[in-house]
């Protein structure tokens, strides 16, 4: 078959002319209902042999009710964002505060820690819905060994247990796994706009590992060393993410744990002498934005000192390394 979701017109009636096998429209538009050059005319939408996988019912025909009953429709997203030009659209953590509304697209709807991050999201905000889900999806045995009771107050709880983990360790009554992973999963829900507001209000906080997660090291086939961070999951599954380069000298300032300010400071010690001077605060930043990253997936958090969090053991990864220009 034939894509021809994102041609211009003289593609779309070339591929119609041309093409022997079906035609199809993946992920197209009504040009009707949003007047860009990609979406499709309603001459395009009347080609017989056109079929549209996912955006025929929510456009096409919303369109044609809203005309024969003289109902005026408006646009939920206002801002022009371009073709292909999604930025900001899975960001999690900018709302309610910065943004209305998520839009999870393309490849977004089959990434693993974008899921995590949605299925976190519902959870914390929304715990009856978060087990109709399961429900729906018959996977009620996730929670079914926790006592979960799909309340504010459970999550309430789970969270300061989890805390209490981070803060003390493991002493004392043990969290379970399950329990353990839920807690984590509800606390850290939202830190990465705790993190923003402090660095914003220039505060002071101390940046510490994460549970429930491990390094691991291979050699690919030039036999240079690869390192991934693995993250486990409540319901059995592991989010695996590559580390880059940076994220080095991440690990070996914060690895057990440590101070927003000391890191500032000791970063740039790890550029080599002649990285430009005016390029040191850029660099930093990249730093700091690599952080969120991170604690976005659940590796690190930040905290108030008012919490007096303790860093916990963290698997050392401290080769040092030089880093030039570019």
């Amino acid at each position: 078959m034939v894509d021809v979701s994102h041609g211009n017109d003289s593609v779309f009636y070339d591929a119609i002319a041309l093409s022997k096998a079906p035609i199809i429209a993946s992920h197209s538009n009504a040009r009707a209902v949003t007047n860009h050059r990609r979406n499709m005319t309603d001459e395009m939408w009347e080609q017989r042999e056109l079929f549209n996988f996912n955006i025929f019912f929510e456009q096409v025909l919303l369109h044609r009710l809203a005309e024969e009953q003289s109902v005026q429709v408006s646009s939920l997203i206002h801002e022009d964002i371009g073709d292909n030009m999604y930025t900001g659209f899975g960001d999690f953590h900018k709302v309610p505060y910065e943004r209305d509304y998520l839009h999870l697209i393309g490849l977004f709807k089959s990434d693993l820690v974008t899921c995590k991050r949605m299925e976190a999201y519902v959870f914390k905000y929304y715990p009856e819905h978060y087990q109709r889900l399961l429900q729906l999806m018959d996977s009620t045995d996730l929670l079914s060994n926790t006592g979960y009771s799909k309340s504010f107050a459970e999550n309430k709880a789970l969270m300061e247990e989890y805390e209490r983990i981070l803060t003390h360790g493991e002493k004392g009554a043990p969290m379970f796994r399950e329990r353990r992973l839920m807690g984590r999963d509800l606390f850290m829900e939202g830190q990465v706009l705790q993190f923003t507001k402090m660095r914003e209000t220039g505060e002071r906080f101390r940046i510490v590992p994460i549970t429930d997660l491990r390094i691991e090291e291979e050699r690919d086939e030039q036999g240079e060393t690869k390192a991934k961070v693995v993250i486990d999951e409540l319901d059995g599954q592991e989010v695996e993410v590559e580390l880059m380069l940076l994220d080095q000298i991440i690990f070996d300032e914060l690895g057990h744990g440590g101070d927003s300010v000391a890191f500032a400071e000791n970063a740039p010690n790890y550029l080599s002498d002649d990285f430009p001077e005016e390029e040191k605060e850029d660099f930093l930043e990249t730093l700091w934005k690599r952080i969120a990253h991170l604690i976005s997936i659940k590796v690190f958090v930040a905290m108030p000192y008012e919490d007096n969090i303790e860093g916990l053991i963290f698997k050392d990864f401290s080769k040092k390394t030089s880093l030039a220009k570019g």
